[in-house]
């Protein structure tokens, strides 16, 4: 009886010995299908949107007609008298205007984008095609906006002293120039920079990343910009700024100012970011993607891995992983 008891406990040490091997090898993980299932969602979501932003970004940086959807002169918003010298501060080359409708059909409108898919290692595509619709004019890019609200309120009459047509001077140049302001910066964030250096510096690859980090980022500094440019603005609307101002202090119309200017520029940056190029030229965003699909692919893949490692067996995982890098080396090299 003693010997079969010491018998049963070697047995039964043993087993546990055995099983806790087994766990220290698989690292105590079973193949949770449910939630790797959850998590490719998760990630196939998440590279939709990346691949989104990234492309429409692309499609921003080399259209050559942003100067049509970013308008930054002030001839563009205000009917200014011939010899006018109202100019917004910081903003270089003012002048012209006025012809913004013909000027559409001489650059192209939508068709006026330069972007060529450039063949990489890990990328077997070599071109694309142009596209065949102009939509720039058919979404109203290229009409004045003189006789719009509210720059139809200002008269062209810098003379105008303290009066209400003085006020509605000062409130149309006062939102023209935040507006102005705020296109300038969104011009300069697609493009990076006036000299343009997405276009002419950064590789696809390299401005699908910066796109993602720019677009987390931009709220943030639209916010920012917005409140800082619609304070700046109320200074730069006209000589009799200080009146009008100190008057807003008491009636209250310079919070709506604020918070109106705050919210339509949020909406348009959220706007350009995710869905304008896809209005102005779906054809070229679409070529921008089947250019760039590859790696965005193995991506994809590389994010299945990471949820294989979070969710799956370490056999598994490995296995998947092992897959990946055979497959990546035979498309970037062989």
């Amino acid at each position: 009886m003693i010997l079969y008891l010491h018998y049963v406990y070697i047995m039964s040490t043993t087993s546990a010995i055995d099983a806790k091997n087994q766990d220290d090898n698989d690292d105590g993980k079973t193949n949770n299908w449910g939630a790797f299932a959850g998590s490719m969602i998760q990630n196939l979501v998440g590279i939709i949107i990346f691949t989104i932003i990234g492309c429409n970004w692309i499609f921003m940086a080399h259209n050559g007609s942003l100067d049509l959807i970013f308008p930054t002169k002030i001839s563009e918003y205000l009917k200014l008298s011939p010899n006018s010298d109202v100019k917004v501060p910081g903003i270089p080359i003012q002048g012209g205007g006025g012809k913004r409708r013909s000027r559409i059909r001489q650059k192209g409108g939508s068709k006026d984008n330069d972007y060529t898919c450039k063949p990489s290692m890990c990328s077997g595509n070599i071109g694309m095609s142009g596209s065949s619709t102009d939509f720039m004019e058919i979404l109203g890019y290229g009409q004045s906006m003189i006789e719009s609200w509210p720059y139809e309120l200002y008269n062209g009459d810098e003379k105008t002293g303290f009066s209400w047509e003085g006020f509605c001077n000062w409130f149309a140049r006062s939102e023209a120039t935040a507006f102005i302001y705020y296109r300038y910066f969104m011009k300069n964030v697609f493009r990076g920079g006036p000299q343009a250096y997405f276009k002419n510096l950064v590789p696809d690859i390299v401005l699908f990343f910066l796109a993602s980090v720019f677009a987390h980022v931009l709220p943030f500094a639209v916010l920012f910009c917005s409140l800082l440019t619609t304070i700046g603005s109320w200074v730069a609307g006209g000589k009799n700024w200080w009146a009008y101002t100190g008057i807003g202090l008491f009636i209250p119309y310079l919070p709506f100012m604020m918070l109106g200017n705050v919210a339509v520029q949020m909406v348009s940056a959220l706007y350009y970011v995710f869905l304008a190029p896809l209005f102005i030229d779906y054809k070229t965003v679409a070529e921008i993607a089947r250019c760039n699909m590859k790696w965005i692919s193995f991506l994809f893949a590389a994010l299945t891995i990471g949820s294989a490692f979070q969710h799956l067996e370490s056999v598994t995982a490995t296995t998947m992983l092992v897959t990946w890098i055979i497959l990546a080396i035979k498309a970037c090299f062989f």
